[in-house]
């Protein structure tokens, strides 16, 4: 197993580090199987034909074994992208493969797990050597067209960029990539792979017979918020705002509100409520800033 260190712009990011048992309280917990597709989309540059191996199979928890923890070998439980040369992400973030999420909401990010392509047997690289290599991941709270995010470069922030890691001969194919967000707000993240054909994939270092192969892929992508937030929103407004919560019954709320979304500086608003299990209303006659970040509390 690799233990490569990657310095990120804003945080520390392990790669190949021992990575311990997946737990559960991931964004799109469900409380059944390891699918987040209940809170988080996913689109690709390109797909493998024929319906399999899509982007959707690295959100849908195909593939993944009862303990969350270990992916299976079978192709169709991943997504692979065929066509480094199709339009980059909308002038956004040049380059060869490309897989973006979004969320539901903006999340508090803590981290990230990557398990990258794992096709194939445990005695050799074919065909894991498809997996990620020279990519970068980059973060956004700012709307773009279709449900996506901007589609201006400068609403991005770049958070990492180096090798992602390879599952070697024998690693078992548990999550082998962690990135630190480090309670960054978030509601897009994308990965994009170098345009250097001999760098986007793993093929040219560890199968140079097959060189000029540029397929890629990953295998699986879970995403963990930071607690003790319920929910965050971003509010347009001018005056007085009222902002809505879902709530748990028994549970004591407080509202904190942040004019930045990337950079939050929380104040407590005063508003605290005991929740009863249906939607909670806060009202705040101060108004909002025009991108005020809300967000809701256990006291």
């Amino acid at each position: 197993m690799r233990n490569d260190v990657i310095a990120a712009v804003l945080f520390p990011v392990l790669i190949g580090s021992p990575v311990m048992a997946a737990p559960r309280g991931f964004v799109g917990d469900t409380g059944s199987g390891w699918d987040t597709t209940s809170a988080v989309s996913a689109r690709a540059g390109s797909e493998h034909s024929g319906a399999s191996r899509l982007a959707v199979d690295v959100i849908n928890g195909a593939g993944i074994d009862g303990t969350g923890d270990t992916h299976n070998n079978v192709p169709n439980d991943m997504w692979l992208s065929l066509d480094p040369a199709v339009p980059d992400r909308f002038g956004v973030s040049p380059g060869g493969h490309w897989i973006e999420f979004a969320f539901d909401q903006s999340y508090e990010l803590n981290e990230m797990w990557i398990w990258n392509y794992a096709e194939g047997e445990s005695t050799g690289y074919a065909w894991s050597a498809m997996g990620l290599k020279n990519a970068r991941i980059e973060y956004t709270n700012v709307d773009g067209p279709g449900g996506w995010g901007s589609t201006n470069p400068a609403d991005w922030t770049e958070i990492l960029a180096g090798d992602f890691d390879v599952y070697d001969p024998g690693q078992p194919r548990t999550p082998n990539i962690q990135v630190d967000f480090g309670g960054i707000f978030a509601k897009y993240v994308l990965i994009t792979t170098t345009t250097d054909s001999m760098d986007m994939n793993w093929i040219c270092e560890k199968l140079v017979a097959s060189c000029g192969n540029d397929d890629a892929g990953l295998s699986e992508v879970r995403f963990y918020a930071a607690p003790p937030a319920i929910s965050h929103t971003v509010i347009n407004a001018t005056d007085a705002t009222v902002v809505e919560f879902p709530s748990s019954s028994g549970n004591t709320y407080r509202l904190q509100k942040s004019p930045s979304a990337t950079s939050p500086a929380w104040a407590d608003t005063g508003a605290h409520l005991v929740g009863d299990g249906s939607t909670m209303q806060f009202s705040d006659m101060i108004g909002a800033a025009p991108a005020q970040m809300y967000r809701l509390t256990v006291q």
